[in-house]
């Protein structure tokens, strides 16, 4: 667009010196603060509640998306000026079907005791060393209590906003960007159903230390914290593949409605900044990291351009760097956990608890069978056979076996499932070798 046509327009420059007319706008103070992106849905109704509806708004042209709009830079640029322009929103989606339309770049115009005042917001994209985010501004003059009111005004709106968050108590994860810059991309909301104590099936010793190592402590965390004790929790959940720590965690999502939960991959960690902020914005939080070992590779295992201790020194830092009375949980899970670094594994404060997951017993793996099959009737003698043939087969192994057994007694017209069903599908399992077994995390069967 020529600066021509621009002069057709309203310039965001115009409005700003009328809303603070006769003050100079070199005589302004403004304040910024960077705020997680789980702030959008909430961002519009948290500022109307802030200024209480006495301000007017429009929206501006940000320009180039890649750099964060300022007011410094909203009244200087004269190459390109700013334009008033309707309000710009996103879609975002909140999990269960439902959605928010989020403003994106704006501006509010207000007073405080008569003294003209502004609030300006505009996306933070990861660049050049900043963390993406909301980027709140907050323009003050003088009369309206300059700096210490701008940096109280941006201090209420976000604690009110992470107060009454919709993302508080949801599971959430980003999607990772494949690109030449890497970084995060959106933010996803996981509906994961509801699951009960009965649907985790582990050994009895497993399940009681479980308990006390992580709902124990949530139960006991306020009384610790008052009596100046850490608040925080570090757990590395180990074993084969297959054998259930990542149904354990879904379950105890389920259980902790009270507690935002961030999944995270292993290269994700390289923007555990962007991470964290929302982990510490909605407290109490668990942080998940699946596949430590990817990460937390022992130094011995590490190649010459191995970039994992980069990774590591991150994840490292944030664990240390949390304050004692921090109410976040890390959950590391293993394959492998002889291959993670001893800085991660041995010291306590990071990992306060190591647990093993193990392959189902004879007991577990009967329950499996009963759990996955509880729509379709086995015969008289199956559950038997097959744990007698599953032998150090994993959970997922055992699921599996039951989804095969069901789908040829349903090819045979059958609503039952027979001795001849489970020679059927364990024949095709390991029929062809051993690798379907090791793909579902089976021992030699």
């Amino acid at each position: 667009m020529s600066n021509q046509s621009k002069t057709k327009l309203s310039l965001a420059i115009d409005r700003i010196s009328a809303h603070f007319e006769p003050i100079p706008l070199d005589q302004l103070v403004t304040v910024a603060k960077i705020l997680p992106e789980t702030v959008r849905p909430d961002l519009e109704s948290g500022i109307e509640t802030i200024l209480q509806g006495k301000a007017s708004f429009f929206g501006v042209n940000q320009g180039n998306s890649y750099r964060a709009l300022t007011f410094n830079n909203l009244i200087s640029d004269r190459r390109d000026p700013p334009t008033v322009t309707p309000p710009q929103y996103m879609d975002i989606e909140l999990g269960a079907g439902a959605s928010a339309r989020c403003i994106t770049t704006g501006m509010w115009l207000f007073h405080i005791e008569d003294a003209p005042a502004a609030l300006l917001i505009s996306q933070n994209k990861a660049r050049y060393g900043d963390l993406p985010g909301v980027r709140v501004e907050a323009i003050m003059s003088a009369p309206a209590g300059g700096r210490d009111e701008a940096q109280a005004l941006l201090n209420a709106l976000a604690k009110a906003l992470t107060a009454h968050s919709v993302y508080r108590g949801k599971a959430l994860s980003f999607e990772t960007v494949r690109s030449f810059g890497g970084g995060l991309g959106a933010l996803k909301v996981h509906d994961f159903e509801p699951m009960t104590l009965d649907q985790v099936i582990l050994p009895k010793a497993t399940i009681k230390t479980l308990e006390r190592t992580v709902f124990g402590f949530v139960k006991a965390r306020a009384a610790l914290k008052s009596r100046g004790f850490s608040s925080k929790r570090g757990l590395l959940l180990y074993g084969p593949p297959g054998t259930g720590k990542t149904h354990f965690i879904r379950y105890l999502i389920s259980q902790l409605p009270t507690h935002t939960t961030m999944l995270v991959t292993a290269e994700q960690v390289a923007a555990f900044d962007q991470i964290m902020s929302i982990a510490r914005a909605l407290q109490p939080a668990i942080v998940v990291i699946e596949d430590a070992d990817l990460l937390a590779r022992a130094r011995e295992l590490r190649g010459e351009n191995d970039c994992s201790q980069m990774l590591l020194n991150s994840l490292l830092n944030h664990m240390d760097g949390l304050n004692e009375d921090a109410e976040i949980m890390f959950i590391l899970t293993t394959n492998r956990p002889q291959y993670i670094e001893e800085a991660v594994r041995d010291r306590p404060g990071r990992v306060d608890q190591a647990i093993e997951i193990p392959l189902p017993d004879a007991d577990c793996r009967q329950r499996l069978l009963t759990l996955y099959c509880h729509n379709m009737p086995m015969a008289a003698g199956v559950v038997e056979a097959c744990v007698k043939r599953s032998d150090k087969a994993s959970a997922a192994f055992m699921r599996e076996l039951a989804r095969r057994m069901a789908q040829f007694a349903i090819l045979r017209g059958e609503s039952q499932i027979s001795l001849k069903d489970m020679h059927l599908a364990l024949e095709e399992m390991l029929g062809a070798g051993s690798f379907t077994a090791k793909a579902l995390g089976a021992g030699p069967i």
